[in-house]
């Protein structure tokens, strides 16, 4: 196996995993939409109908002319105080629903590092329909905008949680990772400790870092609070000590670590063996 070969398999690799979390993402999104129906407050009430049932009961009735003005000055008065409650209990609930938004602004620079596949207005709305979303648009710029109500938004961000931990926990003892016993995170995900049985964390290891880099960028991007930095540590299981560090900030150094990796492990003799 050449290095280039190698390389690839490893990007390849880094692919799979991200559609693997999309892929956890879409599964829960899916649960979501089809358990919960947000529904928008309607302008009208049962006691209309009920009111002008009266209204006409009322007129029926064959009492004394000044029984039946006096009961329709009655009537007048009450649905007169009926629908001016209503308007405001309208316009109360306009201002509940638009206290009730929220909006999410993703910059270009955000939407292609958390890979949103939005290109064209008909990939913002279908986006919209997917998801439940009020609305999303796709910018003249490349940056999308979305709208969502607070109750889906809390909806989102909890399936995200659960997509994190599970796409994280996934690595422990895996195929990739045999050496991984525990994964731990702080509640926005921008700090994750990785407990290893390695004394070293070789460069197979030390690009899982890249895995957890996306899952804080894509959950702070959707809270609406994008992350200047995830850290990630890696802790040997015996000595409880940090033997690796890495910093989303400092991508040009991590890739550069990751490049030497594989210049210094052996795997470049190993490969051209092979």
């Amino acid at each position: 196996m050449t290095e280039i070969e190698s390389g690839s398999k490893r990007s390849e690799y880094q692919r799979t995993g991200h559609r693997k979390f999309a892929s956890h993402a879409a599964m829960f999104l899916c649960a979501l939409g089809t358990a919960c129906v947000i529904t928008a407050c309607s302008g009208s009430t049962p006691s209309q109908a009920a009111a002008a049932d009266h209204a006409t009961g009322e007129a029926a009735q064959t009492e004394t002319v000044t029984t039946q003005e006096s009961a329709d000055q009655q009537d007048t008065a009450a649905a007169a105080q009926e629908a001016g409650q209503q308007s405001a209990d309208a316009g109360s609930s306009v201002k509940a629903n638009e206290e009730e938004i929220v909006s999410l602004f993703i910059t270009p620079e955000e939407k292609e590092r958390i890979e949103l596949l939005i290109e064209t207005p008909e990939d913002a709305q279908q986006y919209a329909i997917d998801n439940e979303f009020t609305s999303c648009m796709l910018e003249e710029d490349g940056s999308v905008s979305i709208t969502m109500t607070k109750a889906r938004h809390e909806e989102l961000m909890e399936t995200l949680r659960d997509a994190i931990s599970l796409t994280s926990k996934d690595k422990v003892g895996s195929e990739y990772y045999p050496n991984i016993v525990n994964v731990e995170f702080n509640d926005d995900f921008t700090e994750f400790t990785v407990t290893t049985k390695s004394e070293t964390v070789e460069v197979d290891e030390y690009i899982s870092a890249l895995d957890f880099f996306y899952y804080g960028w894509y959950y702070n991007t959707f809270n609406g609070t994008p992350a200047e930095n995830i850290h990630v540590d890696y802790i040997n299981e015996a000595s409880g000590e940090v033997i690796e560090s890495a910093d989303s900030m400092n991508m040009e150094q991590y890739e550069e670590m990751v490049g030497e990796g594989f210049e210094s492990d052996g795997s470049e003799a190993e490969y051209a063996e092979e």
